[in-house]
C-alpha cells in the first residue's frame, strides 16, 4: 500500500472542509425558513387571539428573513392598524401593496389605514 504524499492530504483536507462549509450553509438556508414558518405562524396565531402586539413582532421578525415576502408586511401592517399605530402600518401595507399589487386586504387596510389619519 502507498503512503499518502502531502498533495493527497491536502486534497482530502480541502474536500473536507468544503464538505463543512456547504453543511452549514444549508442549515443556514433550512433553519431560516423553518424559523420563517414558526414566526408567521406564530404572528396569525396572536392575531386570532387579539393580541397584536405580540403578532406585529412576529411579522415584524419574519420580514427581517424574508424582506421580499408578502404575509409578514401584510401581518405587521395589519397588527399595526389595530394597534393604531398609523405611520408605521402605512409603511408596512405600503411593503406589502408594492409586494403584490392585487392584494386586496392589503389595498383595503392601506385605505383604512390613510381613511384614519385624516
Amino acid at each position: 500500500m502507498k503512503s499518502l504524499t502531502w498533495k493527497h492530504l491536502v486534497v482530502i483536507n480541502i474536500v473536507v472542509l468544503l464538505v463543512i462549509i456547504g453543511g452549514i450553509y444549508i442549515y443556514k438556508l433550512t433553519g431560516e425558513s423553518y424559523r420563517y414558518d414558526e414566526l408567521i405562524k406564530n404572528g396569525h396565531s396572536f392575531m386570532d387571539k387579539g393580541q397584536w402586539g405580540p403578532a406585529a413582532k412576529e411579522f415584524s421578525e419574519a420580514a427581517k428573513i424574508k424582506p421580499d415576502d408578502y404575509d409578514p408586511h401584510y401581518g405587521v401592517g395589519a397588527a399595526l392598524l389595530k394597534l393604531k399605530q398609523l405611520d408605521k402600518a402605512v409603511v408596512a401595507l405600503e411593503n406589502a401593496v408594492r409586494i403584490n399589487p392585487e392584494a386586496i386586504e392589503a389595498h383595503y387596510a392601506l385605505g383604512m389605514t390613510y381613511h384614519r389619519m385624516g
